[in-house]
C-alpha cells in the first residue's frame, strides 16, 4: 500500500518594502509569488509585523491580509481589479482603493488579521503571524501566480522599515 506523506520546501522570503511605515488606512501589496515552476499544492505564509518605538497602536488594531491572484495566462488577470494598472508584480507597493484605483476591496480574497497588542505597547515590538494557507482560500487548489496585500487598519502608521517580513514555505506530496 502506498504511503504519502508532505514533503517541505525552504522557506522563502516575499518583498514587502512598501509595507514599512504604511499610513493609516493605507494599503500595500507584496511581490508576486510564481507558482508555475514550483507547482506547489499548498503554502503556508506567515511573518513579522515589526512596530515602530514612537508610534504606538491602541488595544485593537489590526492589520488585515488579503490574497489575491492571476486566474488566467495572462499576468494581468489579477482578482480584485488590480489588474487595472497591472501592480501584482516582481516589486511590492502601495495601492490606491476604488473603481478609479488599482483595486476593490470587496473582490479581495480576506486572508486574516493580525492583532497589534491586548493592551497598549509601550515599546517596539515583533508581532509574528501565521501560517495562513494560500490554497485553503482558492477551495484547495494553488493559484499560478499570487501576492500578499496588507490593510493597515491602526489609528497610526506603526510598522518600522527594519524587521517587517513575509515568508511562505512550499507544500508538496510524495508518494511511497
Amino acid at each position: 500500500m502506498a504511503e504519502t506523506k508532505i514533503k517541505y520546501a525552504a522557506t522563502a522570503a516575499i518583498t514587502v518594502t512598501a509595507w514599512d511605515s504604511l499610513g493609516t488606512g493605507a494599503y500595500a501589496v507584496s511581490a508576486q509569488v510564481d507558482n508555475t515552476s514550483n507547482l506547489y499544492m499548498d503554502v503556508l505564509v506567515g511573518g513579522v509585523l515589526a512596530t515602530d518605538n514612537t508610534l504606538f497602536p491602541d488595544a485593537d488594531d489590526t492589520f488585515d491580509l488579503y490574497v489575491v491572484a492571476t486566474y488566467s495566462d495572462t499576468d494581468t488577470d489579477v482578482t480584485s481589479a488590480l489588474d487595472a494598472t497591472g501592480a501584482i508584480g516582481t516589486t511590492s507597493e502601495v495601492l490606491t482603493e476604488g473603481i478609479a484605483g488599482e483595486f476593490i476591496k470587496e473582490n479581495m480574497i480576506f486572508l486574516g488579521s493580525v492583532s497589534m497588542s491586548d493592551t497598549d505597547m509601550a515599546a517596539a515590538e515583533f508581532v509574528h503571524f501565521g501560517p495562513f494557507s494560500i490554497a485553503e482560500v482558492f477551495g484547495g487548489i494553488m493559484p499560478r501566480k499570487w501576492a500578499i496585500v496588507l490593510h493597515n487598519t491602526c489609528a497610526v502608521g506603526v510598522l518600522e522599515t527594519t524587521g517587517t517580513t513575509l515568508d511562505y514555505t512550499g507544500i508538496t506530496f510524495t508518494s511511497l
